[in-house]
């Protein structure tokens, strides 16, 4: 069994051979996805000019239709924002299958190659520490366009183009020139 410490493991009907680093790099995956998700939803509730408890709904749509909001909402708003929205759909749907796709196989330790591998169930196409490596490099990639995204949202309302929000609870982001 690959090096772990099982203690902190919930007891399972099926084995978990792999280690806790492992277990933490498909973990990775989640937590970049979640961030993606955030960023564009902030973007969209100031491009939309969303309340908190609005913005709060966006979370049961997919991401897809969350860019495609942010998408009209820009494009007539700043060119640049736009062209960012645009390679930032055009990299999701190449990256968010690759985390889909790891983060949905199952995995094992393969004694007979002395690594993790994994079979995604839905086509039995075999993955190993390589795939997960380069999805966790493009979504960690995506994650950064993302933010770009929203950072520039933040800087169109420093700039007078998009009205601030006026909720104490919503999320504030600080950018050179104050606060949004």
């Amino acid at each position: 069994m690959p090096d772990c410490d099982p203690n902190w493991r919930p007891k399972s009907a099926w084995s978990i051979e792999l280690t806790d680093q492992d277990l933490a790099r498909l973990g990775l995956l989640t937590q970049l996805e979640t961030q993606i998700y955030l960023a564009l939803s902030l973007a969209l509730k100031g491009l939309e000019q969303l309340d908190v408890n609005q913005w709060r709904r966006l979370d049961g749509l997919p991401l897809e239709q969350v860019c495609q909001r942010a998408q009209k909402a820009a494009e007539n708003l700043d060119v640049g924002l736009a062209q960012l929205i645009s390679e930032f759909d055009e990299s999701r749907k190449h990256v968010l299958p690759l985390r889909h796709k790891n983060v949905h196989s199952v995995w094992g330790h393969n004694p007979e190659l002395g690594r993790p591998n994994a079979i995604f169930r839905k086509t039995a196409e075999k993955l190993d520490v390589a795939d997960l490596d380069d999805a966790i490099r493009l979504l960690a990639a995506l994650s950064f366009d993302a933010k770009s995204i929203t950072m520039r949202v933040g800087e169109l309302i420093l700039e007078g183009k998009l009205r601030p929000g006026n909720s104490k609870k919503a999320p504030r982001m600080l950018l050179d020139g104050g606060s949004v």
